[in-house]
């Protein structure tokens, strides 16, 4: 009885780590991996806020995975820090 408790016990750490492993790759994977898709410059209007960026930046097809951008400006606090500048992409 103590060893089928061991290897459940055993066998769902193993599932446990493994989901957390792929989460984690996952993040990793979105904030790190390279989003834009040509060398341009981007001019950001004083005044402007992220859905005014959002639709500088499919007007001129610059982010690959516009989710992905999205989620990462979430986590980075990034939407309510829009300020008017000229970025290199």
């Amino acid at each position: 009885m103590k060893r089928n408790k061991k290897i459940k016990i055993i066998f769902l750490s193993i599932i446990i780590l493994s989901g957390t492993a792929l989460y984690t790759y996952f993040i990793y994977e979105n904030i790190f991996k390279p989003n834009i898709k040509k060398n341009t410059i981007i001019l950001i209007p004083s005044g402007s806020d992220f859905d005014d960026l959002l639709d500088t930046l499919n007007e001129n097809n610059v982010v690959i995975d516009i989710n992905s951008f999205i989620k990462t400006a979430e986590i980075k606090k990034y939407k309510n820090k829009i300020r008017s500048r000229k970025i290199r992409a």
